[in-house]
């Protein structure tokens, strides 16, 4: 990830506080190097991780969370992340 919102990323720490001061639904735009070319990624930010624990509880009319296929995207969202993440470090390491 090299910016949000046209705003320049230095360092991982960064980025968090970036994502951190924005609150779910607001629309961003990501640039990422991928195959060493810049991509600009429109996205729109989610819930916290603990917004999306507190949505997990049974409701009071028995119906369950979200289904087997919902979780599996997240999860493969999250590991995406998770090595665009490690990418981005070894980069900078390298600097």
């Amino acid at each position: 990830m090299t910016q949000i919102n046209g705003q320049k990323i230095d360092d991982p720490a960064e980025l968090m506080a970036l994502i951190h001061e924005m609150k779910p639904q607001t629309k961003a735009e990501f640039e990422v190097t991928r195959d060493n070319q810049p991509q600009k990624i429109p996205v729109t930010i989610g819930s916290r991780a603990s917004d999306f624990a507190e949505t997990q509880t049974a409701p009071s009319d028995g119906q369950t969370g979200p289904d087997a296929n919902a979780l599996q995207r997240i999860e493969d969202e999250m590991r995406q992340l998770r090595d665009e993440i490690r990418q981005l470090r070894e980069q900078l390491q390298k600097k």
